[in-house]
């Protein structure tokens, strides 16, 4: 019997099946009652118990050997890589699956054939001879060569050697990688960075890349000329590459925190100075530079502004004045008008007839005038935005309101505001210019009649617009200008926005390049597309100041948040505004009070505690700061909202950072005043 576990006693004998790695068991036998076994017995069963050993041994190393094979092959044809082997005449012996993966030819089509075959004929002398340096030499070969695939050329990385037998060669083993797409990939990677080279050094613009630290990594040609420095003077901190000695606040200036910087910096200027000392005014941007998501540096594109600062001024001189000029004849003939249109109701009431109809009509005359008023102060302010918050629709009706006096008889207007209830930022009476000017172009390219349409849409994020990419388009309101006019040639088209560049006979060039330095300064931007003979279509992108997508459900959450019977105290020297205003929100369940000075609102405080003080800045009697001193005196945390028609906010901007003092330009909507008085009553 052959058992592992056995335990003999007196009548067995047993013998161990072992052959030199391993055991295998116990050979056992058992013997009759009464009767020993013999040496010879024993020794009979240790020759048995040797020859199952070695049967045993054999059987286990060829089990081992069929394993092996079997994970060689599974290696093999699982293999990404060609693995071939080949006979001292360039014959397939073998070949993986890997094969027809790469060459796309079957693996059977291949054994016993030349693998010369696959090459291209102008590699075939050069390959022959190498594969002759491996048969009778043994020396491998390492070298890319191009093969015939099925489907079209691969581009193979192949290594091969040769297996000796008795110092001849028996067979020639290889392998193969697929390299097509890596080389492809490298030469396109090399391209692009010839193409990036080519265009760093020919831009105009300085370029300069940082790290994290602030020193710069990158520089191109043009931000050398513009410092005043050699290539290698450019290896400095930014800071000290454009401000030197020159700026005492070091890492600290605004420049120099770029380095630190996550955001993406639109158009700013400043003064950089060269080595030689003299400074050169810049315009710069900034964007961060990441690299698997973590910030490593920002890249800073400059340009020397010096002479374009120059011609700006000039530019805002002439325009003013042209402007000026071109708007005193409209304003004489229109005061002429006003005048026209009150003088003849004056006689009506003198002789006591149609007072009602005569009043109303003056009425009407009074507003036109003060519509010119404005206009002409228009040109009075700064040539610097002087930004507010302001709606669109009021706005926009105030500009077409001047375009129909601007237009002739026989061209129309229509108008469509989409999102009445957006608000932009800036500056109202600059803004207006540029519609004005647009306008006034439209007229002139309509000689015999036609249609201007102006509308204000809000677009979608990430909405794309055939005339032009627009960043994040959704932060701003989209106005259109449209004409039926004549239109623009492409020639034309290239140089509207120059200076001085016109096309009209007693046109001076400057209208337009106005209108785009005022919508840059503004933080928009301009397009036109025009077509001979269908006219001209403007695209004015200019900054919302909040999300007014939900401007409507503010209004109605601040008109909800103030409550029912607030009172509320209206400091206005104007009595037709302090009545209406006072209407307006008597009509939303407020209390109104009404005090016409200075003196009257520091006596009504007296007698009574409003929940909000609407302060006008300019009373007849003193200045609403003024009030608001003895206001704060009594009661500091009064909410307080100024009100004013001028752009002087500068007299109260230390006001303003007090969480219960607000800030209002005339004119404004309820809806506007509504959302300020919610914003400024205590939670």
């Amino acid at each position: 019997s052959f058992r592992s576990d056995f335990v003999p006693d007196e009548n067995d004998s047993a013998a161990t099946i072992a052959a030199r790695v391993a055991s295998f068991g116990i050979l056992t036998a058992h013997g009759k009652r009464g009767r020993a076994f013999i040496e010879a017995d024993v020794e009979y069963l240790q020759s048995l118990a040797n020859i199952l050993a070695d049967a045993m041994e054999r059987e286990r190393s060829e089990q081992e050997l069929d394993a092996s094979r079997e994970r060689y092959r599974d290696v093999v044809e699982g293999a990404s890589e060609v693995i071939f082997t080949m006979s001292p005449d360039g014959r397939f012996l073998s070949l993986n699956a890997a094969f027809e993966q790469t060459t796309g030819w079957p693996v059977n089509d291949w054994i016993g054939r030349h693998g010369f075959d696959l090459l291209d004929p102008s590699d075939l002398d050069r390959v022959r001879e190498r594969f002759i340096r491996i048969v009778e030499h043994g020396e491998p070969m390492a070298a890319e060569l191009r093969i015939k695939g099925k489907h079209g050329d691969v581009l193979l990385d192949i290594t091969s050697f040769a297996k000796l037998e008795n110092g001849r060669t028996r067979t020639v083993y290889g392998f193969a990688r697929d390299v097509t797409e890596a080389r492809r990939a490298e030469n396109e990677h090399r391209n692009l960075t010839r193409s990036l080279q080519l265009l760093l050094e020919s831009t105009v613009e300085g370029i300069i890349t940082i790290d994290r630290e602030g020193r710069c990594t990158l520089s191109n040609n043009a931000a050398a000329q513009i410092l005043g420095r050699s290539a290698r003077e450019m290896d400095e901190t930014l800071h000290a590459l454009l401000h030197g000695v020159h700026c005492r606040e070091g890492a600290s200036c605004p420049i120099a925190r770029l380095a630190m910087s996550d955001e993406v910096h639109s158009i700013n200027k400043d003064t950089a100075w060269r080595s030689d000392g003299t400074s050169v005014p810049i315009e710069y941007s900034a964007a961060p530079i990441i690299d698997g998501g973590v910030h490593v540096g920002v890249v800073i594109t400059f340009s020397d502004i010096s002479e374009r600062r120059k011609l700006e001024v000039k530019l805002e001189q002439a325009d003013r004045l042209t402007s000026l000029g071109r708007m005193a004849a409209t304003i004489a003939h229109e005061f002429n008008n006003v005048l026209m249109g009150i003088s003849p109701f004056v006689e009506v009431i003198r002789r006591g007839k149609n007072l009602e109809t005569s009043l109303d009509h003056i009425a009407r005359a009074v507003k036109r005038g003060k519509r010119i008023t404005e206009e002409i102060l228009r040109f009075t302010r700064h040539a610097q935005p002087q930004r507010t918050t302001f709606v669109v629709a009021p706005w926009m009706e105030s500009i077409v309101l001047e375009a129909t006096s601007l237009m002739p008889s026989y061209c129309s207007i229509e108008t469509s505001i989409v999102a009445p209830e957006l608000l932009i930022d800036g500056d109202a009476n600059q803004l207006q210019q540029i519609f004005t000017n647009l306008i006034l172009n439209a007229r002139d390219a309509m000689p015999h009649g036609g249609k201007l349409t102006i509308e204000v849409v809000r677009e979608q994020p990430n909405a794309r617009m055939p005339f032009g990419v627009v960043a994040r388009p959704e932060r701003f309101a989209h106005c259109i200008v449209r004409d039926t006019g004549v239109g623009m040639p492409p020639e034309t088209l290239r140089h509207i926005y120059e200076p001085l560049f016109t096309t009209k006979k007693s046109g001076t060039g400057l209208g337009l390049a106005v209108a785009h330095q005022v919508v840059q300064r503004h933080g928009g931007d301009i397009f036109v597309e025009s077509t001979v003979g269908v006219g001209t279509t403007f695209h004015i992108f200019l900054p919302l100041a909040e999300d007014s997508a939900t401007a409507t459900a503010a209004v109605e959450h601040a008109i909800a948040s103030i409550g029912v019977g607030r009172h509320v105290l209206l400091v206005e020297d104007d009595h037709s505004v302090a009545m209406g205003l006072m209407s307006l929100l008597e009509l939303e369940g407020l209390r109104v009070d009404i005090a016409e000075t200075g003196a009257e609102a520091i006596l009504a405080l007296e007698r009574f505690t409003p929940d909000v003080v609407v302060l006008d800045v300019g009373l007849p009697d003193m200045e609403g700061t003024v009030v608001y001193t003895a206001i704060a005196k009594k009661q500091p945390l009064m909410p307080v909202i100024f009100s004013t028609g001028h752009a002087d906010r500068a007299l109260i901007d230390g006001l303003l950072e007090q969480p219960n003092v607000a800030y209002l330009l005339k004119p404004y909507t309820s809806a506007v005043l509504l959302r300020t008085i919610q914003e400024v009553l205590p939670n």
